[in-house]
């Protein structure tokens, strides 16, 4: 009993441990401690890489192929050539102007043009003046009126011409005239002789009528014993002749109507060769004047491209003439205008081993490496074309292994451009990196995808 209470004493007494202070007291629950701590860091250990082979095999990630590329001169570069070429009188612009549309650049020696134009201009009038000549003779009009163009024109040269005009008119119109009068006199003459030679027969007739009436009587003297033989065969003799000679005037009479016949079918056919010379002559006219029309549409066509004008709105670049007086040959280039609307165009060189995951109307990022990747942001782009086969350069360049590119051309919206960079200027040349994005992948693919494809190569029957 005793034992009892004493061993209850001392349990209730406190141990001599639990007596020292906090921080002289042995640790007794230092080995649970330790285990928890062990298992959380497990825990976390096990939580990341269970988030990290879920994110590697369900979080997408875009693909796609690197490529280099600059931007391209064709694509920001206008060329001015001059289609004829000519003698520098006067230049306008230098290298680093901005200009517009339209303005002039370069002023060029007008005049071998200006003289060309004054010449076919002047034919151009003397064949429009010939042309309405003929129409008043075509329609037998009794003068030439002339259109308000040449009538306005204070040319001395274009007067003269229509003067020139006005005689000959007249002169065709009065040896015309002239020519059916000649033939109507003709055949008023004939006319005459034939009035003449119808009296005449009428006179014949009447003797003949005497002569027959006088043989008649002489016959029955003759039967009766009373006149002798040689008068009536005298009789019979200037019968005869009166006869002949009526024959004669009527067959002058005939011989006359069919002149006239003959004379009045020459002044038709007078009007009628004078009506073929005008339309001959109308149609050789408005063959000549449709020609020299064209040549001097096209002529002055080249007397206004003795300006040089600026194609579109833009900055002078690589001007190749400086001074006046300098020859331009045809078609030489004389400056470069880099436009500053349209939009900007990058030739990336894709490798051939990447080329097919590159389609045209891609979307593509570009980053400008002649600036800092910490101020200039990823421009986003479309791809534009792609190159139907590979290219090799001709000349390689040093270190490069020349196994051939693929072009793409990708265009960047230069209005977004000024947008996210402005006061940025971009000169043909400059180099850039573009990512053209593919389809989207996980970081598991981009991890296994080499080792399966050296098992593919491997298991691969030759």
């Amino acid at each position: 009993m005793a034992t009892s209470n004493i061993t209850a004493g001392n349990a209730a007494l406190p141990s001599p441990a639990a007596r020292l202070p906090l921080s002289r007291r042995p640790h007794m629950d230092r080995p649970h401690n330790f285990v928890s701590a062990a298992l959380l860091g497990w825990g976390a250990i096990i939580l990341f890489f269970a988030c990290f082979i879920g994110f590697g095999v369900l979080a997408p990630l875009a693909g796609g192929a690197t490529a280099p590329g600059i931007i391209s001169p064709e694509g920001s570069r206008r060329t001015v050539q001059h289609l004829e070429g000519g003698i520098i009188n006067e230049i306008l612009v230098h290298d680093g102007d901005q200009v517009r549309a339209g303005q002039p650049l370069m002023i060029l020696a007008e005049t071998q043009s200006l003289a060309n134009v004054n010449m076919l201009r002047s034919q151009e009038e003397a064949l429009l003046a010939t042309q309405v000549r003929l129409q008043a003779e075509q329609t037998g009009a009794d003068s030439v009126i002339f259109p308000a163009r040449l009538q306005q024109s204070s040319d001395p040269g274009t007067k003269e011409i229509m003067k020139a005009q006005v005689t000959l008119f007249q002169t065709r119109r009065g040896t015309l005239a002239a020519k059916k009068e000649i033939l109507q006199q003709r055949i008023n003459q004939l006319g005459e002789q034939i009035d003449g030679l119808k009296a005449q027969i009428a006179s014949t007739q009447t003797q003949l009528n005497l002569i027959r009436s006088e043989m008649a009587t002489v016959q029955d003297l003759l039967n009766k014993g009373l006149e002798r033989k040689t008068r009536l065969l005298s009789l019979e003799r200037e019968e005869a002749r009166l006869d002949g000679n009526r024959a004669a005037s009527v067959a002058d009479v005939a011989r006359a109507e069919q002149e006239i016949g003959e004379t009045k079918l020459q002044i038709v056919s007078a009007d009628a060769d004078h009506a073929d010379e005008v339309a001959k002559q109308m149609d050789e006219t408005h063959n000549n004047l449709a020609q020299v029309q064209e040549k001097l549409l096209a002529g002055r066509d080249v007397l206004a491209r003795t300006s040089v004008v600026a194609p579109v709105d833009g900055r002078v670049v690589n001007q190749r003439f400086k001074t006046t007086g300098g020859v331009v040959r045809p078609g030489e280039p004389i400056l470069d205008i880099v436009p500053s609307n349209e939009d900007l165009v990058i030739d990336a060189r894709v490798a051939p081993t990447d080329i097919d995951i590159v389609r045209a109307n891609q979307k593509a990022k570009v980053h400008l490496s002649a600036f800092s990747q910490r101020y200039m942001p990823q421009i986003e782009g479309t791809v534009e074309t792609v190159s139907a086969d590979r290219i090799v350069d001709q000349q390689p360049q040093p270190g490069g292994d020349n196994k051939g590119y693929y072009l793409a051309r990708v265009k960047v919206d230069r209005d977004y451009l000024h947008r996210i960079l402005p006061g940025v200027e971009l000169l043909p040349g400059m180099p850039a990196d573009v990512l053209i994005v593919s389809e989207e992948r996980t970081l598991w693919d981009y991890l296994t995808k080499p080792f399966s494809d050296v098992l593919r190569h491997a298991l691969h029957e030759v």
